[in-house]
């Protein structure tokens, strides 16, 4: 974390916060940006920024916001920083190479994933949360504990559609196609599993998405 704040810094309040705190405001202390029109509009129904404004705001309640981000921050970066770890001595069943890779991952290479989504970031955003879920969802795949990687990868699609989504999706196609090819020892009944899991846990939210892009103004 200290390699990654040295070359990227600390930020709060900028970049796709200035949409998200705003409605964290607002959900607290409903008196204010009554007439903003993008933060009524957040705040108007689910939508892929729902979670991650109750997240904040649950903190909020107790402490001020800008410390609950920052606590957050930290304790999401410990969470990806094992799941990294995790997730590569599953495949290596290496600790030094493991531990490089936590390195690689989260400081030289951390731009580019998936979507063009950060594995961290240097602010608190949605990705920061999907990322730990999405990491632990990979190696309990690996593990063969389809249908919990099914749930965790659903609920990391709650706080990041990308995340959660191009994940599945990949470890569907990726896994199917194996299979087909006789390559893979993943039954497709172990397939459906995940995939049922995770379509089902993911429902509260590609649901309401879904609707508000084809009935929405």
């Amino acid at each position: 974390m200290v390699g990654f704040y040295l070359r990227f810094g600390y930020l709060y309040g900028s970049g796709d916060q200035d949409e998200i705190l705003p409605a964290v405001f607002a959900l607290l202390d409903p008196s204010l940006f009554q007439q903003d029109w993008i933060t009524q509009e957040v705040l108007s129904g689910i939508n892929v920024r729902t979670a991650f404004i109750g997240l904040l705001a649950s903190g909020g309640v107790l402490i001020p916001v800008w410390l609950w981000t920052a606590i957050l921050y930290v304790m999401v970066w410990g969470m990806i920083t094992w799941g990294v770890y995790a997730l590569a001595m599953e495949l290596l069943n290496d600790r030094i190479a493991a531990s490089l890779g936590v390195l690689v991952t989260l400081v030289i290479t951390c731009k580019f994933t998936l979507g063009l989504n950060s594995v961290v970031y240097n602010s608190f955003l949605p990705g920061s949360v999907a990322w730990p879920l999405a990491l632990l969802s990979l190696t309990l795949f690996l593990q063969r504990r389809f249908l919990s990687a099914g749930i965790l990868l659903g609920i990391a699609t709650w706080f990041q559609l990308l995340v959660g989504g191009l994940t599945a999706g990949v470890l569907v196609l990726t896994t199917t196609w194996n299979n087909m090819r006789s390559e893979e020892d993943i039954t497709l009944q172990s397939v459906l599993v995940f995939a049922g899991s995770y379509l089902v846990t993911s429902l509260p939210i590609t649901i309401p998405v879904a609707i508000s892009q084809f009935v929405g103004e």
